[in-house]
């Protein structure tokens, strides 16, 4: 099997098939309406956006989550919290004592599929503030990103996924998809991460923070590096497995279908789910 058919064989296998996202643009509907539901009665609600890897269409078959923004103008953490206390059908419902990107931020689980709650407010510039960058995100995907880079997007999460590495460190899969659209495709970002050398990717042309080896900051304000939490041990061995696929591509077959197996076997759990969340987004 060649490289191509290698990578083929992978993006079947673990992107979300059709039923997959019908299934959970249904779910998502109804929990929309819910969600509306419980803040009717508030002054401050001015409505809900989707982002993430369901929005932009990068869904992989063991990350199945819905990311929703829940705007309010201004922004009263009490009044949030009560609104998503009142969301029907949610549980295992935690909040975070410490969030940084957002105005408040939730964790919970609705009909057995992990949901992410994140409050922010509804002004909020998207040239000045991570919660406002952090709106446009499905815009800069559908702008940047070719219908023919879905492949690419999907095959660079797996390969994070297959290396070991949490989305927690690597920034979340709206970096796969900057680092698709920077490179162009799949095959010239693992060119780049086996060069060994540092990554720099700032569409803002704003970002001061600390430089590290992989730098992907907040494409409209620059103020964060999405990968931050990435540490230098963490980015060699990225740069040494892309290097041992390269030489062997049966390998990263052999890895994914290594972790798909394992996902069948043990779905995540949602206490690790609200983990994970805490994690990225604190």
């Amino acid at each position: 099997m060649n490289k191509t058919q290698v990578y083929d064989e992978i993006y079947e296998r673990i992107r979300a098939s059709s039923s997959d996202e019908r299934y959970m643009l249904a779910l998502r509907n109804r929990l929309d309406k819910s969600i509306d539901a419980a803040f009717r009665d508030c002054k401050f609600y001015k409505g809900l956006k989707h982002v993430g890897s369901m929005e932009t269409g990068h869904m992989l078959k063991w990350e199945r989550d819905m990311d929703i923004l829940v705007a309010m103008q201004p922004f009263e953490k009490a009044f949030f919290r009560d609104g998503v206390k009142r969301i029907n059908g949610l549980t295992e419902l935690v909040f975070s004592e410490t969030v940084t990107v957002f105005s408040d931020l939730a964790a919970a689980t609705y009909c057995g599929e992990h949901v992410g709650l994140m409050g922010v407010k509804a002004n909020a510039d998207r040239y000045t503030s991570t919660e406002g960058d952090t709106m446009c995100h499905p815009e800069f995907s559908r702008s940047n990103l070719l219908k023919s880079q879905h492949r690419d997007v999907v095959l660079a999460k797996t390969l994070f996924r297959t290396a070991g590495i949490r989305s927690s460190s690597l920034g979340g899969g709206f970096v796969a998809e900057q680092l698709i659209s920077y490179f162009g495709s799949f095959e010239n970002m693992l060119i780049a991460f086996s060069s060994g050398h540092p990554i720099f990717i700032d569409y803002s042309g704003k970002y001061r923070g600390n430089k590290s080896s992989l730098v992907v900051s907040y494409p409209y304000c620059g103020l964060k590096n999405m990968s931050y939490k990435l540490d230098e041990g963490q980015y060699r061995h990225i740069v040494n497995y892309v290097r041992a696929i390269l030489a062997n591509p049966q390998k990263f077959l052999d890895d994914a279908n290594e972790r798909f197996n394992r996902f069948q076997s043990t779905k995540k759990q949602p206490s690790a789910f609200k983990q994970f969340m805490i994690a990225f987004w604190g």
